[in-house]
């Protein structure tokens, strides 16, 4: 007698449903990620970069304790005069931070998208990392 295995009773097995559905949620997450990578390269090489000053820090979010270190998720606004001499503000997204630190410790970069202005990326650093690159922010 041969011997078969029913491809169509294993597809519709729970756990591999509930694989499929995992398979896929990895994927579409995966996809996210990737195209904010490639947005965030696109900012850096087509949009305007401007040297931004940081003018204040938005109350945390949320704190933590990492090691020794107590931090907070918390937004950075920052300024920065455009190519028409205006002055604008932005707001980054979440970054964490130590608590004690204050906005004098931190300086700012800013891309703006050259035809959506109100598409824009904040990255912020330490005054003394800059080099090393200590946030991003994704929008």
């Amino acid at each position: 007698m041969g011997h078969y295995v029913d491809v169509f009773g294993l597809l519709w097995n729970p756990l591999t449903l509930i694989g499929i559905a995992f398979l896929l949620a990895g994927l579409i997450a995966l996809g996210i990620v990737l195209k904010k990578r490639r947005k965030l390269k696109r900012l850096k090489d087509e949009g305007l970069r401007y040297d931004a000053e940081v003018v204040g820090i938005v109350a945390p979010y949320q704190n933590m304790v990492v090691g020794t270190m107590f931090s907070a998720s918390m937004k950075v606004e920052c300024a920065y005069t455009n190519q028409r001499g205006e002055r604008c503000l932005v707001v980054s997204n979440q970054h964490m931070l130590n608590v004690g630190i204050t906005k004098d410790e931190l300086t700012a970069v800013v891309y703006v998208d050259k035809h959506e202005p109100e598409i824009y990326l904040v990255e912020v650093f330490k005054k003394d990392a800059k080099s090393r690159g200590f946030d991003k922010d994704y929008r």
